[in-house]
C-alpha cells in the first residue's frame, strides 16, 4: 500500500508521486533538487495508488514539465487528484481518521489558508531588521 501526494516547488511546479512514506520521500527530493519543498497534501494509503497517480498524471498531461512535475496551480493539481480518485476503483487500508473539523476543512486549509500563511511568514521575514 502507497500514498499518493501532492509536493509544491519554490518554483510553483507541483509534483503529484506515490511513496510508502511521503515525508522520506520528500526530505530525498529536497536533497537531491537542493530545494525546499512544501507537502500540499497526501492520500491514502492505497492498494491502487500507482494507477490513481497515472490518472492524475493523464488529466494534466498538458502541463507536465519533467516526469511527475507540472506547471500548475495546486488547485489544478489537487482536482486532478480529486477526480483520479472518483474514477480510478481504488481500496483504502483504513478509514480516514475522526476529525472534528467541518466536513471540507482540509481542503480549505491546503487551498487557501496555507499559501496564505507562506506569504505572511515571507512579509514578516522581510520586515525583519536586516543584521549588519
Amino acid at each position: 500500500m502507497k500514498f499518493l501526494y501532492v509536493i509544491e516547488s519554490e518554483a510553483q511546479l507541483v509534483k503529484i508521486g506515490v511513496a510508502k512514506d511521503v515525508e522520506k520521500r520528500k526530505a530525498t527530493l529536497e536533497a537531491t533538487g537542493g530545494h525546499a519543498l512544501t507537502l500540499i497534501q497526501s492520500f491514502g494509503p492505497f492498494t491502487q495508488a500507482t494507477k490513481i497517480e497515472a490518472k492524475a498524471h493523464q488529466t494534466l498531461a498538458s502541463h507536465r514539465m519533467k516526469g511527475e512535475w507540472f506547471s500548475c496551480s495546486v488547485t489544478e493539481a489537487l482536482a486532478a487528484v480529486s477526480e483520479a480518485l472518483k474514477t480510478v476503483p481504488h481500496v483504502s487500508e483504513s478509514p480516514a481518521p475522526e476529525s472534528s473539523d467541518p466536513p471540507g476543512w482540509d481542503l480549505i486549509n491546503s487551498l487557501l489558508i496555507a499559501p496564505m500563511m507562506k506569504r505572511v511568514e515571507a512579509i514578516e521575514a522581510l520586515a525583519q531588521p536586516n543584521p549588519r
